[in-house]
């Protein structure tokens, strides 16, 4: 086995010890047969993280396999921006367009963590693993931490660039990511409260769920809280459908602090189910030529399964 080989393997069997046996990874040197449902290389992940930024998805942030959870996003890293001239005229701003450094692969820009003890511990840690999806795909990617950075006065974390990663398919529906000039609302009424109705903004979208923001002094849900929705939004009429929460989260945006809850859909009957999948194909065009428009001239391979 060359050294780049042996390399990589030393590194999955750190990462992602669970998946892939030395034997298996010596059968065929470093070709796909071998490594499986791997990532081995920076030209491989690249589109996943492409991707990635131009959802803007919550990533989950594992740090040296503990098993608490932590969560960020990817951020871009622009031209920092020009000093004043002499004679007080400000200069142009350098051209860039969003997320183009990640072309260089050389590095990773991560927001802060939530919980804020995570912004701690990423400091002294051995490696982390970012886990995102993508369409019906878990991506899990293996990094260091480099150094804290401050880019245009926003602290931030610098990571390597990933080269080991590994897919997980059909981990999951497709969920349409909510474009930020689509209106997009859902008013939530809890089973045990049903006169307390609380609208949010969707955040993502599938046939069996979504995901909603709430802000720091709305309501408080729980896991397993049983909920009446009211989707609105002006693609299809109101629909209206219970769901049960099944995952919160909280992550650091540029925008500030968001909080996401994440429901299943009771889907009581075919036609309420058929109604659901009209509305997520609808969301779904929209939101990939949403993708294509912001990364327009940038030629990038979407990883949208």
């Amino acid at each position: 086995m060359d050294p780049l080989a042996a390399e990589i393997q030393q590194e999955i069997e750190t990462i992602f010890p669970d998946s892939l046996s030395l034997t298996d990874l010596a059968q065929d040197n470093r070709s796909e047969k071998a490594y499986g449902e791997f990532l081995t290389s920076k030209e491989k992940i690249l589109p996943f993280l492409q991707t990635l930024f131009f959802e803007e998805r919550l990533i989950e942030i594992q740090i040296d396999r503990a098993t608490r959870m932590f969560f960020g996003t990817l951020w871009d890293h622009p031209p920092e921006l020009p000093a004043e001239e002499n004679d007080g005229v400000l200069e142009t701003e350098i051209e860039y367009k969003p997320g183009s450094y990640l072309s260089q692969m050389t590095h990773i820009i991560l927001s802060p963590l939530e919980p804020a003890i995570g912004n701690v511990k990423v400091c002294t840690s051995s490696f982390l693993i970012m886990r995102f999806y993508s369409g019906t795909t878990a991506v899990e990617l293996g990094t260091k931490y480099k150094n804290k950075s401050c880019i245009r006065s926003e602290p931030v974390f610098c990571l390597d660039f990933p080269r080991i990663g590994r897919i997980l398919r059909n981990n999951r529906p497709f969920r349409a990511k909510i474009p930020k000039e689509h209106v997009f609302t859902v008013t939530v009424m809890l089973d045990n409260s049903p006169k307390a109705a609380n609208e949010h903004r969707v955040i993502d979208f599938s046939p069996n769920g979504l995901s909603f923001a709430c802000e720091k002094s709305g309501p408080s849900y729980q896991i397993g809280d049983n909920l009446m929705l009211t989707l609105n939004d002006s693609l299809e009429a109101p629909t209206r459908v219970r769901a049960i929460v099944r995952h919160l989260a909280k992550t650091r945006t540029k925008e500030g602090d968001l909080s996401l809850c994440g429901v299943q859909f009771d889907l009581e009957s075919r036609n309420l189910a058929a109604q659901l999948e009209s509305r997520f194909a609808a969301l779904q065009r929209l939101f990939i030529r949403s993708l294509k428009e912001r990364s327009e001239g940038q030629d990038i391979d979407f990883k949208l399964f």
